[in-house]
């Protein structure tokens, strides 16, 4: 067991109480990756007694323990990636979490968390966040100290009614799926997130096509697919790179586009069958 890298419980049958957990994480001194997915008779915890050279960490559907809001991760140092999707038993994220200076992806999906409460210099290398369907989430204020992010999930948190106000200082963002909020109107700063390039609102109450995004150079995907209350006009001169553009369902009208210099106007028939995206 001392010299054991790779674990995979994946799925299996394997019953572990809290006690059976520790034990064995006191044992694993060489391990490197864990993976108990699904593996819904395990009681885990981020609790590792002794140092390990852990660098992904799959706890998706287990029962996650988290004693103390306070916890010592000193054993996960070398953490990469954390996987706590359909921990159900998660209402917050352990403070103990925020130091790991080597994190790079963090998947919380399906928990019941209600705010992200992040600070100034907590999880400096985090370039992926994942909190889809987290049904209870209202408050994502503070991703905004998360300044190496590159990929934002909030898809189907459906109590979010906002983005925080600063944004725009996610200078790194490449991707973002607001689909299934209740996130109306995208704040002004957006227009400073000069990297971006996937944008997915669908099924938002968006009413018009978003002023902040119009000048966005890097964005080459933006789906908007049933925003019923989206109307108006959409001008997209100024999105040299986009390739796909999703309205089916949305009552925008005209689609204003440039190509090779020449700006064109286009009329979506939405209601004859076409799926509503035009791609270059």
């Amino acid at each position: 067991m001392e010299k054991l890298v790779i674990l995979d419980l994946c799925s299996s049958e394997v019953k572990l109480s809290l006690e059976d957990w520790i034990t064995l994480m006191r044992k694993a001194t060489c391990l490197k990756v864990l993976n108990a997915k699904g593996c819904h008779s395990i009681k885990a915890a981020l609790e590792f007694p002794n140092p390990v050279p852990l660098e992904h960490l799959i706890l998706e559907g287990c029962l996650l323990v988290i004693r103390t809001a306070h916890l010592s991760t000193s054993g996960l140092e070398h953490l990469v990636t954390l996987n706590m999707k359909g921990c159900t038993q998660i209402k917050y994220l352990p403070q103990a979490l925020f130091p790991l200076r080597k994190l790079k992806e963090l998947s919380i999906d399906e928990t019941k968390i209600e705010t992200l409460e992040f600070k100034e210099g907590f999880l400096p290398s985090l370039e992926i966040l994942s909190a889809g369907k987290c049904k209870n989430l209202v408050d994502v204020d503070s991703i905004t100290f998360l300044d190496k992010l590159q990929k934002l999930n909030l898809g189907s948190c459906e109590n979010l009614k906002r983005l925080p106000d600063l944004i725009g200082l996610l200078t790194k963002l490449q991707e973002m799926d607001l689909s299934h909020t209740l996130i109306g109107k995208l704040p002004a700063s957006v227009n400073k997130l000069d990297n971006l390039q996937v944008l997915k609102m669908v099924c938002t109450p968006l009413v018009q096509f978003p002023e902040a995004i119009k000048n966005l150079k890097k964005l080459e995907e933006l789906d908007f697919s049933h925003c019923r209350s989206m109307q108006g006009e959409c001008i997209v001169t100024g999105l040299d790179f986009l390739r796909v553009l999703k309205l089916e369902g949305t009552r925008i009208f005209p689609v204003l586009t440039r190509d090779n210099g020449n700006f064109r106007l286009h009329t979506p028939q939405f209601d004859n069958g076409d799926d509503g995206q035009m791609a270059s």
